[in-house]
């Protein structure tokens, strides 16, 4: 069994009985649309994950491995993104408002139609 926690409060975000690793576990939470808002997913090894329209609002996934994923569309408004790797990752329309992507890599991610409004790191 894999538990997500919320980043503030500990309480349990998403619970599954059936995956092996926190990368199972989220891919089948964002097949079934369920929510990972405030997940606490630090250092999470996510790449080449799909992930379309996943709700990881105000998620941490501060140095995580997101590179190569499919994000189209994803609700990452204030997620934490500090020294992510989003290298190659599809992030066409997706919403990072808000977001701290201080020292991501964004190297070939597609951002067409993201909206970056007051987003952290982006130049």
């Amino acid at each position: 069994m894999i538990e997500i926690l919320h980043r503030q409060d500990e309480r349990v975000v998403y619970r599954s009985e059936t995956a092996t690793t926190v990368r199972d576990a989220v891919v089948e939470a964002v097949a079934a649309r369920l929510s990972l808002e405030g997940a606490y997913l630090p250092g999470v090894n996510l790449e080449g994950a799909y992930l379309p329209a996943a709700r990881l609002e105000g998620a941490r996934l501060r140095g995580s491995n997101l590179s190569n994923s499919i994000l189209a569309s994803a609700n990452l408004r204030g997620a934490n993104l500090r020294s992510a790797n989003l290298r190659g990752a599809d992030l066409r329309g997706a919403d990072l408002s808000g977001a701290d992507l201080r020292g991501a890599d964004l190297t070939n991610a597609c951002l067409e139609g993201a909206n970056l409004t007051n987003a952290k790191g982006v130049k």
